[in-house]
């Protein structure tokens, strides 16, 4: 989803959202740890990170951090949010050089990435179970 596409949509699922941009991480290591808390509770992948030795855990969990701090400031209930969609894209890369024998040098990247977490309200239990029933007409 693009950043116009977020300016336009309303609703206030929408706008919660928090991007972090040329993190010191690679995308592949990022998009692991995005797959483990996508769908959980936003203020339970804050804890769940905090203790996951990975390398980019402690950005992520920074930035849901900062998307729930966005939807408080727009008086929405922290508690009823969920990790809906997790972005990671690649940014950057910065080139580095390895000295090698015979006076000659390797390069390599140190890759960053972007990321971008959005926010959605859980969807109630109450309105599943009335669209179950509406289906189950009895016959006469």
């Amino acid at each position: 989803m693009f950043r116009r596409d977020l300016r336009r949509a309303t609703g206030p699922s929408m706008n919660n959202f928090a991007t972090a941009k040329y993190v010191r991480v690679g995308q592949r290591k990022m998009a692991l740890l995005a797959t483990s808390i996508r769908g959980m509770s936003a203020e339970s992948s804050v804890q769940r990170l905090l203790f996951i030795k990975k390398s980019g855990a402690l950005e992520l969990s920074r930035l849901i951090a900062s998307a729930l701090a966005n939807a408080k400031n727009k008086n929405l209930d922290t508690g009823s949010l969920v990790v809906g969609s997790i972005e990671v894209l690649p940014g950057g890369a910065m080139k580095r050089f390895r000295a090698v024998s015979r006076g000659m040098a390797h390069t390599y990247k140190k890759r960053m990435s972007h990321i971008r977490v959005i926010l959605q309200e859980k969807p109630d239990k109450e309105a599943k179970q009335t669209t179950k029933n509406e289906g189950k007409m009895k016959k006469i």
